[in-house]
């Protein structure tokens, strides 16, 4: 698997510990994914701050950082077919994710899972291509650009 972003950071995480259950793929982005040691603080309803305003209002495990965590686990081991990162219910779980950045201020090993969601994206991005919308939002610089009248409405 070839990452998008620089997960250099993450390159002794998990040494010396039998438990950090390190998926088989993704190399040091696999390694931050495993940061979390499943201690289930992010699904407590009784923590004050942020912590994953999904998770708070929907009180679905999946939507949880350690639930996020656990089903792209899953998705770096292979549990989740051919096309892992078009898996609907992890699409749905990274989808909610609102990158608050409340689980890297309040887990207990920092667990980023705004930065993961961008290597998400990008990877869910080299499977299937861009969306139309996507494109269209890319591009829109280029034409505001080439015709001046589009971005005054006349």
């Amino acid at each position: 698997m070839k990452t998008f972003l620089d997960w250099s950071a993450y390159e002794d995480a998990g040494l010396g510990d039998a438990y950090a259950d390190i998926p088989k793929t993704g190399g040091n982005f696999a390694k931050a994914v495993a940061v979390c040691i499943n201690s289930k603080a992010c699904e407590s309803h009784h923590a004050k701050g942020v912590m994953c305003p999904s998770f708070r209002v929907t009180s679905e495990s999946s939507l949880s950082t350690g639930g996020r965590v656990r089903l792209l686990k899953a998705a770096l081991n292979g549990e989740l077919g051919g096309k892992p990162f078009a898996d609907p219910v992890l699409g749905r779980a990274m989808d909610l994710c609102v990158s608050c950045k409340g689980c890297k201020r309040e887990c207990e090993n920092e667990v980023d899972m705004a930065l993961i969601k961008v290597e998400y994206l990008a990877q869910l991005n080299e499977e299937d291509g861009l969306s139309l919308r996507s494109r269209l939002f890319a591009h829109m610089p280029v034409w505001l650009y080439r015709w001046p009248g589009l971005a005054c409405g006349g």
